[in-house]
Parts: C-alpha cells; sequence; structure tokens
C-alpha cells in the first residue's frame, strides 16, 4: 500500500504529464492540420482538440489540489519563491490555455468558410506553443526548487 504523501505525488506526476501531453498534443496536432489547408482535416483536428481538452482541465483542477496537498504534507511554506514562481506560471498557462481552446472553437466553426483562416491561427499558435514552454518551466521549477529572490521571513 502506498503512503498517502507518494499517493499525492503520483496523482500530481499523472496529472502533470496529462496536463503537459494535452498542451503539446492540441500544438502539434492543430499546427499540422492547419497546414494542410484542407477544411475537413482542420475542422476534425480542431473539434478532436477541443474534446481532448476535457481531460486537460481535469488535470488543470488537479494539480493545485494535489500540490497544495503535499506543500501541507511535506510542511512547507507555500510562499517559497520557487512555488510563487510555479503559481503565478499555472496561471499563465490556465489563461493561455482557455483562450486557445476557445480559439479552436471558432476554427471549428468557421473553416468551412475560410481553410486557412490566418488571424485565427496567429492568435491560437504563441498561445499554445508558448503554453508548452511554460509548462516546461514549472517542470523546472518542481524539479530544481531554485531560489530565486530572498525570502521574506
Amino acid at each position: 500500500m502506498l503512503e498517502p504523501i507518494m499517493l499525492v505525488k503520483l496523482i500530481h506526476v499523472i496529472s502533470s504529464a496529462v496536463l503537459f501531453c494535452g498542451v503539446l498534443s492540441a500544438s502539434v496536432f492543430f499546427t499540422l492540420a492547419y497546414r494542410t489547408g484542407e477544411a475537413a482535416v482542420i475542422t476534425t483536428t480542431a473539434q478532436f482538440c477541443r474534446m481532448a481538452a476535457t481531460l486537460t482541465a481535469a488535470a488543470m483542477v488537479v494539480q493545485p489540489v494535489t500540490g497544495l496537498i503535499l506543500i501541507k504534507l511535506m510542511e512547507d511554506s507555500p510562499t517559497q519563491p520557487w512555488l510563487m514562481a510555479a503559481y503565478a506560471l499555472y496561471l499563465a498557462v490556465l489563461a493561455a490555455w482557455l483562450v486557445a481552446t476557445s480559439l479552436l472553437g471558432k476554427v471549428a466553426a468557421t473553416v468551412r468558410d475560410s481553410a486557412r483562416d490566418a488571424r485565427v491561427f496567429r492568435l491560437w499558435a504563441p498561445l499554445s506553443w508558448g503554453s508548452v514552454l511554460v509548462v516546461c518551466a514549472i517542470y523546472y521549477l518542481m524539479l530544481a526548487q531554485p531560489a530565486l529572490w530572498a525570502s521574506a521571513g
């Protein structure tokens, strides 16, 4: 039987993998679909990415819950600089992901009129690919726990 802290860590790691894979797969699949220029491919891929967003949404909820439980179980301070930076980056990923997912809905609804709606893609791409990079930065913070600035306390 797993110790409670190990179970929470396992759930935290798995949900972070789901979050990362959800963001990365949407970025890769939709970029490739868009490059085909084929309305049916773009629409189907946008719809798939939006459905896959359900799993990513679940991970987005699980991450802060398990993170706060881990902080409590490990008796750490929730205001450590590396954690504060991780919180800010997490909120940035969440906001970008929400907007990017919304844009995929617009693409799926309008692409039949224009297979290459460059304006929406130009809005979507930096949000989606930027989210991938920010999740990587969060992984770094979680693993390295760097001393970013002097702690007030």
